[in-house]
């Protein structure tokens, strides 16, 4: 699956774009199916206030990946590191999470993860 960039609504294609435009043209490119995914993993995850919640990545993508394929696409793991579709902290930002990534180091062996409070 390629990356599909949205139309440029209100941007003019000859003119620079600016780091916080590039940033929300990224945050639309992300698949609806990502986000979808960790909502779905995050009311999973729930408990009670104060929420702190920690999702892998893996389960991230295997969450998606089932939920791309049943609405008939073609997806590989790759896809999600090539097209930056991980990369989706600034959307639950937004929606007043404070989200941290972590991934291990040169010679640490864990898996990735993002934990989600609120």
């Amino acid at each position: 699956m390629s990356m599909t960039i949205p139309k440029y609504e209100h941007y003019n294609p000859v003119t620079p774009l600016s780091p916080k435009q590039v940033r929300e043209i990224h945050q639309k490119s992300i698949p609806e199916e990502i986000i979808f995914a960790v909502n779905r993993l995050l009311v999973k995850g729930s408990s009670e206030p104060p929420i702190r919640i920690v999702i892998e990545q893996n389960e991230v993508i295997e969450e998606a990946t089932a939920i791309m394929k049943s609405n008939g696409k073609t997806i590989e793991r790759d896809d999600f590191f090539k097209n930056h579709w991980l990369d989706f902290e600034p959307t639950f930002k937004e929606a007043g999470w404070k989200v941290t990534f972590k991934k291990p180091g040169f010679n640490e062996s864990f898996p990735a993860y993002w934990t989600f409070e609120g």
